[in-house]
C-alpha cells in the first residue's frame, strides 16, 4: 500500500507551560497548512502513564518495580482508550482536523475506485530545542473514539526526528535477512516469553523470501562479529532495557551495554531497521542531558533509517504479540506463526 503524510509539528507556546498549552502546525503532502493551539490532556497530566504500564512480568531492568498486591486494581484498556479519545479530541478538534477529514475524505475516494492509500500520520519531534519533552506522549494511542488509529494499515502513527538531513526510502530487499539477539541472563528477571519469540522467529526461516539467524551468544562481541558476517537487514532484540541515569541500556550476558557502546558496534554495519523488543528502548532525555541518549534515538541519529522500540515497559506477553503481528505485517505471510495463532488469523 501506498500512503501519503500527514505532517504535525507541536512546539511550547511558552517556556513556562503553566497552562499546558501548544502550538500545532500540520501540513499535508499537498502541501496545505495549518496552525491551532493543542492543549495537553489531564490524562496525560497525572500518573496514569504509569499505572498503564504496571505489569506482573516486564522486559525492564528494575524488577522491584513489577506489579505488587499493593497495585491498584485499573481497567488499563479502559484508560488507554481514554487517553487516546482525548488525545485525539485535543489535537484534532481544530483547524488541524481539517487536514485530517481532507485526507480521510480522499482514501474513501481512492477506495472507492479500488486504488487504496493509506494515511501515514507522522509527528516530526526536535529533540535539540523546545517541546522535546512531548516525546513523552504516548501519541500512538491516538483513538478516534472507535479505534486506535495506530492498530489500522491504512493509519499508521510514525515519529521522525529532525535531524536535518534526508533519508529516501528503500524497497525491501528479498530475501530478509533477519538477525535475532536473545538475551535474558540469570541476573536478570525470568522472561518465559523470550524463548516463545525466538522460536517464532526461527520459524520465518520456512519462508522461501526471508532467512533468519540467530547471534548463538548474547554479549556484544557476539553481535559485532556475526553483524559482520551476516549483513542483515533487520536486527531484533529480545531480553530486558531501561533508561536510567540519563542513557539507554540493554541487558547483555557480558553486563548492562549503554546505548553509546551498543550504537558504535551497530551503527557501522548499517541495518535499515532494528526492533527493541525491551523496556524503555524508546525512551529519551526530556529536559536537560543529551536528547540522543536514549536507545532508539541514538541509533537513530547513527544513520540507522529506522528503529522500533518501546516508549514504556512492555509486558512479557504483549511483546510475543507485537513480534508475531509486526512480522505478519512485514512478510505478508502467516504461515511461520504457530499453529494456535494460525488458526483464528
Amino acid at each position: 500500500m501506498q500512503y501519503t503524510d500527514l505532517r504535525i509539528q507541536i512546539a511550547d507556546v511558552d517556556e513556562e507551560r503553566s497552562n499546558w498549552v501548544f502550538r500545532v502546525t500540520a501540513e499535508d503532502e499537498p502541501g496545505s497548512k495549518k496552525t491551532a493551539s493543542f492543549i495537553l490532556p489531564e490524562a496525560l497530566r497525572t500518573d496514569n502513564l504509569r499505572v498503564l504500564t504496571a505489569r506482573a512480568v516486564a522486559r525492564g531492568l528494575r524488577p522491584e518495580e513489577t506489579t505488587t498486591s499493593d497495585t491498584p486494581e485499573i481497567d488499563r484498556n479502559a484508560l488507554a482508550k481514554r487517553i487516546g479519545d482525548e488525545l485525539y479530541q485535543a489535537l484534532f478538534d481544530s483547524e488541524v482536523g481539517k487536514l485530517l477529514e481532507k485526507a480521510t475524505a480522499e482514501q474513501k475516494r481512492r477506495e472507492d475506485e479500488n486504488d487504496p492509500i493509506g494515511l501515514r500520520i507522522r509527528f516530526e519531534l526536535n529533540l535539540e530545542h523546545e517541546g522535546q519533552h512531548l516525546t513523552a506522549v504516548p501519541w500512538e494511542l491516538l483513538r478516534n473514539g472507535k479505534e486506535f488509529l495506530a492498530l489500522s494499515q491504512h493509519t499508521p502513527i510514525v515519529r521522525s526526528l529532525d535531524l536535518g538531513t534526508a533519508r529516501n526510502p528503500r524497497p525491501a530487499p528479498r530475501p530478509l535477512k533477519i538477525m535475532f539477539i536473545k538475551s535474558n541472563p540469570p541476573t536478570t528477571e525470568h522472561l518465559p516469553g523470550v524463548a516463545v519469540e525466538s522460536g517464532n522467529l526461527r520459524n520465518l526461516d520456512r519462508l522461501a523470501q526471508v532467512h533468519v539467524d540467530e547471534v548463538p551468544r548474547a554479549t556484544l562481541d557476539q553481535v559485532r562479529i556475526e553483524l559482520q558476517e551476516s549483513k542483515p537487514h533487520v536486527l531484533h532484540y529480545m531480553g530486558h532495557g531501561d533508561f536510567k541515569d540519563g542513557e539507554g541500556m540493554l541487558a547483555f550476558e557480558d553486563g548492562e551495554v549503554s546505548a553509546e557502546e551498543f550504537c558504535t558496534v551497530v551503527s557501522g554495519h548499517q541495518p535499515r531497521l532494528v526492533v527493541l523488543n525491551a523496556c524503555n528502548t524508546g525512551e529519551s532525555t526530556v529536559e536537560g542531558g543529551d536528547p540522543f541518549a536514549g536507545m532508539a534515538t541514538s541509533l537513530i541519529e547513527r544513520g540507522v533509517a529506522a528503529v522500533v522500540a518501546m516508549q514504556k515497559e512492555v509486558d512479557d506477553r504483549a511483546a510475543i504479540a507485537f513480534a508475531e503481528s509486526f512480522y505478519e505485517a512485514m512478510v505478508g505471510d502467516t504461515r511461520w506463526m504457530p499453529p494456535w495463532r494460525s488458526a483464528t488469523t
